[in-house]
């Protein structure tokens, strides 16, 4: 199930209760002798990535695209931008459009890295926000969007092997998301100010005059709390598959 993994790149959910079971034949593979096996995945992840849009029932794996998330909290004093915010309800559109560029295994010493790119994501949520931008308070509560164009990722997981009923597994026992690039961010933030409509105009417009301080009050909380949804569900993933029906040997 390793172009599954590839995915945890854009968080994909995968629900860890799925009995295993065979890949199905439609699945490219790639076999752990292959000495241009980083190649072999990287080009598999372009074949399953778009199946993963509507989910695959088969395997347990939910839609991922709307991707759903209960909640996000960020806590920032210090900075151009000093909010106290909570995204609940969240929605994340625009994942299966993901394309892996480029990848880095080593079977041997259970490591992997994968880069990804997206042209477009949608975030959508409802929000509690208090607190400075640029010096100016602010405070709101309702529904925002935020929309970043040209994401890039970067993703390294590391782990051991784990044996399970006579048969190895590869565990995963770290892993780490960096965001490391976009070319823009737009957002806007309903009903600011208890829905003054002239204020919440202008401390929109100053958000998105602003978008790259935005993303650097957003992006180490994105960052730890869709790399925790990775390890939490890549995890499940191959603690549940035989490392030999990830890996044909």
């Amino acid at each position: 199930m390793l172009q599954l993994f590839l995915l945890s790149l854009v968080t994909c959910q995968i629900l860890i209760g799925v009995t295993s079971q065979k890949l199905p034949d439609k699945f490219p593979r790639c076999k752990q002798e292959d000495p241009n096996i980083s190649e072999c995945i990287k080009k598999a992840a372009y074949a399953v990535i778009p199946q993963l849009k509507d989910g695959i029932p088969s395997l347990g794996v939910p839609s991922l695209d709307p991707l759903k998330a209960s909640s996000l909290d960020i806590d920032q004093g210090q900075g151009p931008i000093a909010l106290k915010t909570k995204f609940t309800n969240v929605s994340v559109a625009g994942l299966s459009e993901c394309k892996v560029s480029s990848s880095e295994i080593d079977l041997k010493k259970y490591t992997m890295r994968f880069r990804g790119e997206m042209e477009k994501v949608t975030f959508d949520a409802d929000y509690e926000m208090n607190g400075r931008v640029l010096l100016l308070p602010v405070t709101g509560k309702g529904r925002c969007r935020l929309s970043v164009s040209h994401l890039k990722g970067l993703l390294d997981l590391k782990g051991k092997v784990l044996m399970k009923k006579n048969k190895n597994h590869f565990d995963i026992t770290h892993s780490t998301l960096d965001l490391y690039s976009i070319e823009k961010l737009e957002s806007h933030f309903y009903n600011l100010f208890n829905g003054d409509k002239a204020l919440g105009e202008s401390m929109n417009t100053l958000l998105n005059e602003n978008w790259k301080e935005l993303w650097d009050f957003l992006k180490p909380a994105f960052d730890e709390a869709f790399g925790a949804i990775i390890h939490q569900y890549s995890r499940g993933i191959f603690n549940k598959v035989p490392f030999n029906d990830i890996f044909l040997e």
